[in-house]
């Protein structure tokens, strides 16, 4: 997350579940959560685009 410095990937997960990123979704693989960015329609943004 852009300007959050040092920040854990289970403490971005804990802020994404209390709805401070809103362009963020968590998910769940093999057990671990992770934050995701939301996609958009941005061409600079998105790969493989």
């Amino acid at each position: 997350m852009t300007g959050e410095g040092n920040v854990s990937s289970a403490q971005i997960v804990k802020e994404v579940k209390q709805g401070q990123h809103l362009d963020t979704h968590s998910y769940k693989r093999n057990s671990v959560e992770y934050a995701r960015n939301n996609p958009n329609n941005d061409k600079p943004d998105n790969i493989n685009d």
